[in-house]
């Protein structure tokens, strides 16, 4: 599956590109985002996808509370599951996963982006980006 870009586009567009990357269709989708992202990915489930919601960053900061997909009703169409969860419940099993993967991330098996900016001072700027759009950001207190 090739990656697919959500801006500048509706969910209807968004759909149709995702149709495009994973024409076999969606069976394990991690949500984080919400909105047109959500609604685009629930148009292309496969029937007993499984979605993990861990945020819904574009509701954040909505003065509003935002609509919910106007296609939710595929969760029952295609019997998928959507379960949320916190990261803070699985620290326990930080130790493991640091083994399994940290050696993948050296040997350039995981893929990943970061943007790095050293210094507090730099924290709302990035937290603007980040929120805006969507970017990595790691900020480095010293």
């Amino acid at each position: 599956m090739e990656p697919v870009s959500y801006r500048d586009r509706n969910s209807h567009e968004l759909s149709d590109a995702i149709r495009l990357a994973s024409p076999n269709g969606i069976d394990v989708y991690y949500e984080n985002v919400g909105g047109i992202c959500l609604e685009a990915a629930l148009s292309q489930l496969n029937e007993g996808a499984r979605i993990a919601v861990c945020g819904m960053i574009n509701d954040y900061n909505a003065e509003e509370p935002t609509p919910g997909p106007s296609n939710l009703a595929q969760l029952i169409m295609r019997k998928a599951k959507m379960q949320g969860f916190i990261v803070a419940d699985y620290w326990e099993h930080y130790p493991e996963f640091l083994k399994e993967v940290a050696p993948q991330v050296s040997a350039g098996k995981i893929d990943y982006k970061e943007t790095v900016k050293e210094g507090l001072e730099n924290t709302p700027r990035l937290s603007w980006r980040y929120l805006r759009a969507a970017i990595p950001v790691r900020c480095w207190l010293n």
